[in-house]
């Protein structure tokens, strides 16, 4: 049962992610999502795997910030309407949730 929870907190994260345009919320995003599922490896199959896991997530956070500090001063400001989409992903999770613990 635990497992499937943290495996929703994860697809959650991942759903999350797509809809970030800040690159501060989108390190965010991943160290969470690399240290949420780290640990379901740790727990589930070794730790050596799971530290691996976790030190290429990390890498992929500096290629990602360095990547948008190269670029970030050429953006221009659009409206953003995608706000909305990390609460209807948490929703989402919550009645997934809410399903599951019934049957």
């Amino acid at each position: 049962m635990i497992v499937l929870i943290i495996t929703r907190i994860v697809i959650s994260l991942s759903v999350t992610m797509l809809t970030c345009t800040n690159p501060f919320s989108i390190a965010i995003t991943i160290l969470l999502t690399a240290l949420i599922t780290s640990r379901l490896y740790a727990a589930l199959h070794s730790s050596w795997l799971s530290f691996l896991l976790f030190l290429i997530y990390v890498g992929g956070i500096l290629v990602i910030f360095s990547y948008f500090l190269a670029i970030t001063p050429n953006q221009q400001k659009f409206n953003n309407y995608s706000i909305f989409i990390p609460f209807i992903s948490m929703l989402l999770f919550i009645i997934i949730l809410i399903l599951t613990m019934d049957s």
